[in-house]
C-alpha cells in the first residue's frame, strides 16, 4: 500500500516503512516471549491503541519528533 501511495516528499515513504518495520521487529520480539495467544494480542492491541493516539495528539512538527523519538512512548523501537 505504502508502495502505491503518493507522496510530496519520498522521505515520507521511507518514515512509513521505518515505522512498520519496527511494529513488525516489536511484534516479532513478543511472539517469543509469550506462548499464549491472549497474552500477545492483548499487549499489540494495547500498543497500538497507545500508538495511534500519541501520533494522533501530535499538532506540529516538534511534538511528532518527540513522540516518534521517545520509543518507550509509542512501543517503536
Amino acid at each position: 500500500m505504502v508502495e502505491s501511495a503518493s507522496f510530496d516528499d519520498e522521505n515520507e515513504r521511507i518514515f512509513i516503512k521505518v515505522c512498520h518495520e519496527s511494529w513488525r521487529r516489536r511484534l516479532g520480539k513478543w511472539g517469543k516471549g509469550y506462548q499464549r495467544e491472549c497474552q500477545f494480542f492483548h499487549l499489540g492491541r494495547r500498543d497500538s491503541e497507545k500508538l495511534r493516539t500519541s501520533l494522533a495528539r501530535c499538532k506540529n512538527a516538534n511534538s511528532l519528533r518527540e513522540t516518534v523519538v521517545d520509543s518507550g512512548k509509542i512501543g517503536l523501537e
